[in-house]
């Protein structure tokens, strides 16, 4: 009997213990659809806030009147907007939403950690999980050109 209490007091804090964790709810392909935001563009700078500035070189879905942005983390604890996972000058597909908090006065958008909601762009290649069925099968890599293509059938849909 005590150790079911333990265990169900445990239960009850985990949630405490991990605040940021959330399943994977799906590849790129997906969260875009379901995003307000679809761009591609490059990384110009990081600040100190965990902030990047990043150029927008096209838009595919929703309308951002300003070319350069600021991108944040959904919640304070994801740690994936850094200059080592997006380094400076480093080309991204990103799905986003408007975020509620930023240090300058211009609008901040933000990418969720719960799913693929950026694709690499390497030379004429896109790098991630572009549409996989799961969280643990392989990146995929798929021409930039083609999957310009894949992602404006899918937002049409």
């Amino acid at each position: 009997m005590k150790r079911l209490i333990i265990l169900i007091i445990l239960f009850s804090f985990s949630s405490l213990a991990y605040p940021c964790f959330c399943g994977w709810n799906g590849p790129f392909i997906s969260m875009a659809e379901d995003s307000t935001y679809v761009i591609q563009g490059k990384v110009i700078r990081h600040n100190s806030y965990g902030e990047m500035d990043f150029i927008i070189e096209k838009s595919f879905a929703g309308k951002i009147n300003e070319k350069i942005i600021k991108i944040n983390a959904v919640t304070s604890c994801d740690e994936r907007i850094t200059k080592e996972n997006f380094p400076n000058g480093s080309r991204w597909f990103l799905a986003l939403e408007e975020s509620g908090f930023s240090d300058s006065n211009s609008g901040a958008y933000s990418i969720s950690i719960c799913g693929t909601y950026s694709l690499k762009i390497i030379k004429n290649y896109v790098i991630g999980r572009i549409n996989t069925k799961k969280y643990k099968d392989p990146l995929q890599k798929m021409l930039q050109t083609d999957f310009i293509k894949l992602l404006k059938e899918e937002l049409e849909d």
